[in-house]
């Protein structure tokens, strides 16, 4: 199970996985532990309204794909080995990791967390929170008020 959170992107992720997030920085991944780190109210909205099957849908929409799962992790490392087979299995793993923090720092990612964090502050302004289903309710109304 994950123990660990990518606040600006409302995911859960690994222990490997969180290490990896840290390592890109608080203004591309802000990482929390759920049991061990106090949470703002902010933060656990963006939990609520983000998600980790909200992220892969996206990043699939910006053919940027993510490694979802520990089978895609695993099927992606054999597709990549027999692609880079001259290569030793650190250089591998080292070109791996930097496929997938590339991921994190295009354009499409910046405009993810940008638009999670507003959604957020809307979501918060509305007072008691209602459930996924009313919140996203309330963003299509302030989008066809314009």
């Amino acid at each position: 199970y994950p123990q660990w959170a990518v606040i600006n992107y409302g995911v859960l992720v690994c222990l490997q996985c969180s290490g990896r997030h840290r390592s890109y920085g608080v203004q591309i991944s802000k990482v929390r532990s759920l049991s061990m780190d106090s949470w703002s109210h902010a933060e656990v909205l963006s939990m609520l309204e983000g998600g980790n099957d909200q992220l892969t849908q996206f990043f699939r929409r910006h053919s940027l794909v993510p490694l979802d799962t520990l089978t895609d992790v695993k099927n992606s490392i054999k597709r990549f080995r027999k692609i880079n087979n001259s290569l030793s299995s650190k250089e591998q793993q080292k070109t791996l990791d930097a496929s997938i923090k590339k991921r994190f720092w295009t354009k499409a990612a910046q405009f993810y967390r940008e638009q999670l964090l507003i959604h957020v502050k809307k979501v918060a302004l509305n007072g008691e929170y209602q459930g996924r289903e009313e919140s996203r309710r309330m963003s299509c109304n302030t989008k066809q008020g314009r």
